[in-house]
C-alpha cells in the first residue's frame, strides 16, 4: 500500500483528487470503501447463522449456554409451596468426633477463657473413607515324596500373571468406563 500524504499541507481541490483518484492503482477510494462495506455486511450475515437459523450443524454454534424451555414467573426456582423436602438426616452416634477448642483468650480485652467444654452447636460430614488398593500375594507350596515324585500346589484359577490387577478393580473400570463413560 502506497503512504498517504499529508493531508494538512493539501487544499481542497487535491484532497478530491486524492480521494477520486485510483488507490494502490486498483481502485479509488470510494469503491474500497463500498468493498469494504460489502464485505463486511457478508461476514457479520456469515457470523449470524448457526444451526437454528442455517443447515449448520449443530456442532458449529460453539459453546452457548441452552435456554430453559419453563415459562418466567410460572413457578419460581427451589421447592414449591407445600413440598416437604427431603435432607440429610443426622445420625446419633457419628463414627468419629472431632471437637474444635476456643482460642486461649479473649480477642476483645485479652482475658484467659475458662477451660469448660460445653458445645453449643454441631454439624455433621457424611464422607467416604478414603480408598486405598490392597495387594494379595498368593504362594504355592512343593514338596517332594520319599519316593522322589515333587508335588505342587495349585494358583486358583483367576491368578494367571506374577502381577495382575483384581476382579473389584476390573469392575470398576467397566463401571467408570461404561456406566458413567469417564
Amino acid at each position: 500500500m502506497l503512504p498517504l500524504p499529508d493531508l494538512d499541507q493539501l487544499d481542497v481541490a487535491a484532497k478530491d483528487a486524492l480521494i477520486r483518484a485510483p488507490w494502490d492503482k486498483v481502485q479509488s477510494l470510494t469503491t474500497q470503501v463500498q468493498t469494504l462495506l460489502t464485505r463486511v455486511a457478508e461476514l457479520e450475515a456469515r457470523s449470524a447463522k448457526d444451526s437454528r437459523n442455517s443447515s449448520k450443524p449443530p456442532s458449529s454454534d460453539g459453546l452457548r449456554k441452552p435456554k430453559s424451555l419453563r415459562k418466567a414467573g410460572q413457578n419460581p426456582p427451589g421447592g414449591q409451596q407445600g413440598h416437604t423436602g427431603n435432607t440429610l438426616k443426622r445420625v446419633m452416634q457419628p463414627d468419629r468426633t472431632v471437637t474444635h477448642p476456643l482460642p486461649p483468650t479473649c480477642d476483645a480485652c485479652g482475658s484467659i477463657l475458662p477451660t469448660g467444654e460445653i458445645a453449643t452447636e454441631t454439624r455433621q460430614v457424611f464422607d467416604l473413607p478414603p480408598v486405598r488398593v490392597e495387594v494379595t500375594e498368593h504362594r504355592i507350596l512343593e514338596a517332594r515324596c520319599t519316593c522322589g515324585k515333587a508335588h505342587r500346589g495349585s494358583f486358583p484359577a483367576d491368578v494367571a500373571a506374577t502381577a495382575q490387577y483384581g476382579s473389584n478393580i476390573k469392575a470398576l473400570v467397566v463401571y467408570l468406563t461404561q456406566h458413567l463413560l469417564l
